[in-house]
């Protein structure tokens, strides 16, 4: 797996080259070190004489596309879809539960794929997270681990990276121990591009700020490799799959989704294989666990049957509230009267309940509402009218695009008064319980995850709130 960063000059050079398929002979080798991944090293800075056009051509489109200016991007060829897989899982109990499907293809030395999500299974981000996982089955030119060949199945990248990622930093021939861990301190990578690489610790192809990058969350998401030919000539193949994890908490527990294979092969007589779809069953299970041992990724463990499940264990703890004061408005009014109040919202039928008690105002009530939405210190346009009085109860029922923003504790109460007429007191609504500790415990017939703190529970589990304090009469 390689991140090396592009320049134009590059992309427009490998656009160049791949123009000129008359330039590339067939059974062009690999130029070490052995590059997987996404990207491509710059090998143009140590090729040699005898290094064919294509693989120049090959490893400079390895270079991630993001990088490209967008006019080479357009020109250049993309992968045919090949294949398109349906993506299914069990869903609260329910099983064959459509979630997307993946498009997936292979044009040259070029695997591209992307799993888009349905819509309708949306929710399911609230408390999972996707992500791609690659597996090499086999290969003729492995790449290696502080100076030793890796078993298969291995996974890509594994824990820490390959020994291209790091510079030779002991003295020593080759990239040892003391070179991928210098010292015991911070590893130095090779290239600065490699520094996420090589202090990753997660099993996913793509480091956390490349996801940052190429996932459209919630929607679309995307992953790329063009790892060069072997030299002399050989066979890598690879299992790519879709992969889904707790969100919350600190659960190692995977669920495999959905794959297929593919693989290149530049021995005479032999081609490339397109991706084919692969059947998650327990032999695809048993290869990904095996990959994670290989990669050093103690204690991350795969399931094949996975219910994608939210479990209460104790909703009483589950806790909003809204807590309006006079210093949380933006003009910090003088008034001494605050209050307490409850919260209940529920993701399902998209309701927020409000039961809030304040004490007597300054001034005469004039305004009650709802705003969002705005962090704390900051003002927001009105969402929705409370009743006046020092007793309000009332129910919302929000639209799906204010969720997120309901559940990150972006909206707030204000109330107004004839005394304060910007905001007498106001109160942000916020978690209770704002630390969420969650994890994925076995199921019949897969895996649940279990709340323990403050998550919402798919399927319309009310998260409930309830705080009280004492309320300054004196004002």
């Amino acid at each position: 797996m390689l991140r090396p960063r592009s320049t134009p000059f590059a992309a427009l050079l490998a656009l160049t080259l791949l123009m000129v398929p008359a330039l590339a002979p067939q059974g062009a080798g690999r130029v070490a070190p052995r590059k997987f991944g996404a990207h491509a090293t710059r090998v143009v800075a140590r090729r040699d004489a005898t290094t064919s056009a294509r693989t120049i051509g090959a490893a400079l489109e390895g270079f991630r596309k993001y990088n490209r200016p967008q006019a080479v991007i357009n020109a250049m060829p993309r992968p045919q879809v090949l294949v398109v897989i349906p993506v299914k899982s069990t869903i609260n109990g329910a099983p064959n539960q459509p979630l997307g499907s993946i498009d997936a293809g292979l044009t040259g030395n070029c695997m591209e794929a992307t799993f888009t999500l349905d819509p309708a299974a949306s929710v399911l981000c609230e408390w999972y997270e996707f992500h791609w996982i690659q597996v090499i089955d086999s290969d003729d030119c492995s790449a290696q681990v502080a100076g030793v060949d890796q078993p298969f199945s291995q996974l890509d990248p594994p824990k820490y990276g390959w020994d291209y990622m790091y510079n030779d930093t002991d003295g020593n021939p080759g990239i040892g121990a003391g070179d991928r861990n210098p010292g015991g301190g911070a590893p130095t990578a090779s290239d600065p591009q490699f520094a996420d690489d090589i202090n990753d610790t997660d099993p996913w192809y793509h480091t956390a700020s490349e996801e940052d990058t190429d996932f459209d969350i919630c929607d679309t998401y995307p992953i790329n490799d063009c790892p060069a030919y072997c030299d002399p000539p050989g066979k890598t193949s690879f299992s790519t799959y879709l992969v889904a994890t707790p969100k919350y908490g600190s659960s190692k527990q995977i669920c495999v989704l959905a794959g297929y294979t593919w693989s290149l092969d530049n021995r005479p007589g032999h081609a490339d294989a397109p991706p084919a779809p692969l059947v998650i069953d327990d032999i695809e299970k048993g290869n990904v666990n095996q990959a994670l041992g290989h990669g050093g990724m103690t204690g991350w463990h795969a399931d094949a049957d996975c219910d994608l499940t939210c479990t209460p264990i104790d909703l009483s703890s589950h806790t909003y509230r809204v807590d309006p004061s006079p210093e949380q408005v933006v003009t910090h009014s003088s008034s001494g009267t605050v209050g307490y109040g409850s919260v209940a919202i529920n993701v399902l039928t998209n309701t927020m309940v409000v039961d809030m008690t304040m004490g007597q105002l300054t001034g005469t009530e004039t305004f009650a509402a709802i705003y969002g939405p705005a962090n704390p210190g900051s003002n927001a346009p009105m969402l929705f009218p409370l009743p006046l009085g020092e007793h309000k109860t009332m129910t919302w029922n929000y639209p799906q695009f204010m969720e997120p923003a309901i559940l990150s504790g972006q909206t707030y109460v204000g109330v107004q008064s004839t005394a304060f007429p910007q905001g007498e007191i106001r109160g942000q609504i916020v978690n209770a319980n704002p630390v969420v500790q969650e994890q994925a415990v076995p199921g019949l017939g897969g895996w649940r995850l279990v709340a323990l703190g403050g998550a919402l529970v798919l399927g319309g589990v009310w998260v409930l709130a309830r705080r009280r304090r004492e309320v300054d009469e004196a004002a």
